[in-house]
């Protein structure tokens, strides 16, 4: 029965709850306790423990290590494998108490083997059964073997041999699901202060007048190539007499933003780039994270914002149930950038999670996307840049595994440059200040 109330749906979890609370109600009944526990199940449990195990520990342990799970699944999210792992964990550690305390009730009601077993793996058909049955007579409280007689210094020993293990095994408990949430969902203050970190290290970074050509990368044969091959250095716009760049960055936060702010980061990094010069601004959609860490983008919002001096601005608030995984979202904000922010040239940024040529792109962890797929396929992506109608500069993917022959071959029309991973990438994605600071302080 447990299992089903996993399902986020109440129509599987419903009806089964509702036996198990009518139910419970008969069965405290006729054990002599008040029925009305029956409520909140597991507080029916516990009154069925108390004449059934010898000791209440048998109902603590159990009943604790499954909350703290069940709390720790609430704040990382159920939808990640630290998430899936620690509700099967709940599932089994209260499953094996339910099991025992099943037994052990259809025994003292009188019932045989295979009906105990029955009250198990049918609970929903069982419980009713003894509950309601006129054959189902209480025999009362269980009776156990009496304890061996030892000295007060050997009971005084167990007993504090008893509390020390139940605060190793507390203590094991909240350091275990303490340090997941740390890893997938730290509190707010926590993952503010590693973002501050993060950002802090990241500012030592200075950048390089060394600039590597293709010379020195292909070496000896950069002649012939040069020679044999025509290269698409021939075709590039001449951008000598730009005064503006715009930069579209498409930012689907997911869980990257929501559990230790990485998008932040980098949008830190992009309002930095923006100081250096007047020729860059960033035009961003944010949306697809629950929690948002950048001053000025607030918690579960779908927006439109603008980075220009260092600054950032709010340019257009969107509905926030806006499913930024939907490619018709993606063509809207390039044509409305487009249309409100002239450029003298453009470039187009997808961060999110990357999945490949297979998979496609961008995971909106705030409003899941709808249908067969969660994430942008590679036809849907190549799709909504192309009905867009922009050429750009450059489209890059701050993003893993994006860097395929085959997203480059159909996305050659819409730029000149295609810039992504063939790698994974590390949470913090790419580093802005420097490469697109110099862009800012010269555009051309």
């Amino acid at each position: 029965m447990y299992i089903l109330y996993m399902f986020d749906s109440p129509i599987i979890w419903g009806l089964p709850l509702l036996i198990q609370i009518i139910s419970y109600f008969k069965i405290l009944k006729k054990m002599g306790k008040d029925p009305r526990f029956c409520i909140i199940p597991v507080l029916g449990e516990m009154q069925m423990s108390k004449d059934l195990f010898k000791r209440m520990a048998s109902f603590w342990r159990p009943t604790i290590v499954t909350i703290a799970m069940i709390i720790t699944t609430q704040i990382i999210g159920d939808d990640n494998e630290y998430g899936i792992i620690l509700k099967l964990v709940a599932l089994i550690v209260y499953g094996i108490f339910l099991i025992r305390l099943y037994w052990r009730l259809g025994k003292q009601f009188g019932k045989g083997v295979i009906f105990r077993l029955g009250m198990i793996l049918l609970p929903f058909i069982f419980l009713p059964v003894l509950g309601f049955g006129k054959k189902s007579v209480y025999l009362g409280k269980r009776q156990f073997k009496p304890e061996k007689e030892h000295s007060v210094a050997v009971r005084r020993l167990k007993k504090a041999g008893f509390v020390a293990i139940s605060a190793v095994e507390l203590a094991a408990l909240v350091v275990v699901c303490f340090f997941i949430t740390l890893i997938v969902h730290p509190l707010r203050p926590v993952a503010q202060y590693m973002m501050n970190d993060t950002i802090k290290q990241l500012a030592s970074v200075t950048d390089s007048d060394e600039i590597v050509g293709r010379d020195v990368t292909i070496g000896a044969d950069y002649q012939t190539a040069v020679d044999e091959q025509r290269t698409r250095d021939y075709f590039f716009p001449d951008h000598s007499s730009d005064k503006k760049v715009v930069v579209m960055e498409y930012i689907i936060g997911s869980d990257l933003e929501d559990g230790r702010g990485f998008a932040s980061i980098n949008i830190s990094q992009m309002k930095d780039s923006t100081a250096m010069g007047d020729g860059l601004d960033f035009v961003i959609q944010a949306g697809g994270s629950k929690r948002w860490f950048t001053k000025g983008i607030s918690d579960n919002s779908v927006g439109r914002y603008v980075l220009s001096g260092g600054m950032l601005e709010t340019a257009e608030l969107l509905d926030d149930s806006t499913c930024m995984a939907d490619p018709e979202n993606l063509t809207d904000f390039i044509k409305w950038t487009a249309a409100n922010y002239p450029a003298d040239r453009y470039m187009l940024v997808l961060w999110d999670h990357g999945g490949g040529f297979a998979r496609g792109y961008g995971y909106d962890d705030l409003n899941k996307r709808s249908g067969d797929h969660s994430l942008m396929t590679a036809s849907e992506i190549i799709g909504a840049i192309r009905d867009a109608g922009t050429k750009f500069d450059v489209i890059g993917f701050d993003a893993c595994l994006m860097q395929n022959v085959e997203y480059a071959n159909a996305l050659e029309p819409y730029a000149d440059y295609y810039l992504a991973s063939e790698e994974t990438e590390p949470g913090s994605g790419w580093f802005y200040t420097t490469g697109f600071g110099k862009l800012a302080a010269d555009p051309t």
